[in-house]
């Protein structure tokens, strides 16, 4: 085999399709204890120890410090973010984090202030030429039924499945 064969670049996107489910907001999470915690002015909390989390979040923490004029002392590093809310919570540090971690589970020794002008996207990624599958419509239905917030959410999952007609979906 040849190995200028091997080098052969494959575009890995033909062929894929995004749909946001989600734009939510992102949070500075203080501890409840915090005197600072009305305001979303990160340049406050410049001495502050923080708690990032995955390689993306972390990024996105970085950009926003940045913005704010300073690189964040990063004491913690974790992708769970009940366990970021734990650290908060016993003042080991500050954080940021989305909406849909906060309604998943909330610490009751946290605060939380909106961070203005700063949203998290969530896509559902496909692959393959439209329309989708009747099983892939579904749960597409399903994504964005569950990351919409319970007050706006239409609840009436079981109307979708009988419109997609799914096999046995109306028994």
């Amino acid at each position: 085999m040849n190995p200028a064969e091997d080098d052969v670049a494959v575009d890995i996107t033909e062929g894929v399709r995004e749909r946001l489910l989600l734009e939510e907001p992102v949070y500075l999470v203080t501890s409840v204890h915090d005197t600072e915690a009305s305001s979303a002015d990160l340049s406050r909390y410049a001495r502050h120890r923080w708690i990032a989390g995955c390689d993306r979040c972390r990024a996105h923490l970085l950009r926003q410090c940045a913005l704010a004029g300073f690189t964040p002392k990063i004491a913690f590093i974790t992708d769970d973010y009940v366990a970021v809310q734990a650290l908060v919570a016993a003042d080991l540090g500050v954080s940021t984090l989305p909406a849909l971690c906060l309604r998943a589970a909330r610490h009751p020794g946290v605060k939380t202030v909106p961070l203005p002008g700063t949203r998290r996207y969530v896509f559902a990624v496909r692959y393959g030429d439209p329309p989708d599958p009747p099983a892939v419509q579904l749960l597409m239905t399903v994504l964005r039924t569950a990351a919409v917030p319970p007050q706006r959410a239409s609840s009436n999952l079981a109307e979708e499945v009988v419109r997609l007609q799914l096999p046995g979906a109306a028994g």
